[in-house]
């Protein structure tokens, strides 16, 4: 997007220049490796443990055709797919595109639950991918329609959620963090400084996801537990600290917080990288920060719904978007990290150099990928209807 160039900066507690560093590669929202790859970051990997098979039994689905049926219905987060890539996919397949939104995986889960038929394509992260394949809310995928996976670096395959990446492949990855104005409150490098921040010279201008993960994630990190904690002392230190922020918010809100950082309604956000990247389009005084202390590192995935009308269609469209000029082209528009090297050259270079969409390892060696955990969610549950309602 315009006027991106430069402007967007990435902060750590690691002493590092930034503008030195590169990576090989939203998820962008995640430099990881593969479980199998030996590196450094193999560990956040490792950390993450190996999961189980599923135990529903899922059933492969009879050999599928090739004749197009004619739609896709994409269930995906809002502003998180290239329309010039839409608008090709529909002129080369000759398909229809129809587009409905999200704003948490929660949410997402919650609609295929109740027994929503209609969509093909889904976007969920890592974790979420898990719960839906023991659910049995997602299609075994017929490889041999997806050439394109090819393209797909190995360290973003055969994660722990997906062994074989059997009902998933990958889109995104990135990172959670705050973002906050330098011209108005001093640097802030950890979650304890947007804590204190947040409740005293930012208070009413102050947003966070309305995210329960994110949130509950993000206050484990800064009093030093697993971003995945579910032990109840820690929870409730927790619920502590959260109601205590409760009264100094503007918003609970995953879509509507670029726009109240650009217009000066909110200083001080937590969110993902990606959307601070937009938000400097029109406020550049905001930086992005990946906390000392720790975060979120995730990554999202395209997925076929176990119920999809159109299921030869929507191969047809993961396999289009695993093109690397295809691929190359979504940054532009969702400012997340894509997880295929080879689109690399397609990708606008502001945006290949910018540590805060491809941040350094000694930043992402301090990240957790969320999990599937299980029961134990219950008790977070809790705090965050508690939360919210406060």
């Amino acid at each position: 997007m315009p006027g991106n160039q430069g402007s967007n900066h990435l902060e750590s507690a690691t002493s590092i220049d930034l503008s030195a560093l590169s990576l090989n590669p939203r998820v962008t929202r995640r430099g990881f490796m593969a479980v199998a790859a030996a590196t450094a970051t193999t560990a956040w990997l490792a950390a993450c443990g190996q999961v189980e098979q599923p135990s529903t039994t899922q059933t492969q689905a009879s050999t599928l055709g090739t004749k197009l049926e004619g739609t896709v219905n994409l269930y995906n987060w809002q502003s998180y797919v290239n329309p010039d890539n839409i608008k090709a996919f529909q002129q080369q397949f000759g398909q229809k595109v129809t587009q409905d939104f999200y704003d948490s995986n929660e949410a997402m889960l919650a609609k295929l639950q109740a027994g929503a038929k209609g969509y093909d394509v889904v976007v969920p992260t890592g974790y979420m991918v898990e719960i839906m394949i023991k659910q049995g809310l997602l299609y075994k995928l017929a490889k041999d329609h997806l050439p394109n996976f090819q393209y797909v670096d190995a360290r973003f395959k055969n994660l722990a959620f997906d062994p074989g990446n059997q009902y998933s492949v990958p889109k995104d990855w990135g990172t959670t963090g705050f973002g906050y104005r330098t011209d108005l409150f001093p640097p802030m490098k950890s979650w304890a400084d947007f804590w204190q921040i947040a409740t005293t010279k930012a208070s009413g201008k102050v947003t966070v996801l309305d995210g329960e993960n994110e949130v509950i994630g993000s206050a484990l990190k800064m009093l030093g537990y697993s971003y995945n904690s579910v032990d109840p002392n820690q929870l409730n230190q927790v619920k502590v600290k959260l109601l205590e922020l409760k009264p100094h918010l503007l918003s609970i809100t995953s879509t509507e917080y670029i726009t109240l950082m650009q217009n000066g309604q909110a200083l001080l956000s937590l969110g993902w990288n990606g959307d601070f990247f937009s938000v400097q389009t029109k406020q550049p005084k905001v930086i992005y920060v990946v906390p000392e202390e720790g975060s979120e590192l995730w990554m999202d995935n395209w997925c076929i719904t176990s119920t999809a009308p159109d299921p030869v269609a929507a191969h047809a469209f993961l396999n289009f978007f695993m093109d690397p000029k295809v691929a190359g082209k979504e940054p532009s528009v969702t400012y997340y990290a894509s997880c295929i090297s080879a689109a690399r050259p397609y990708i606008d270079p502001s945006i290949v150099n910018n540590p805060s969409v491809y941040p350094p390892q000694a930043v992402t060696d301090k990240l957790e990928a969320q999990k599937d955990l299980g029961n134990g969610i219950k008790l977070r549950d809790q705090i965050w209807t508690e939360f919210k309602s406060a």
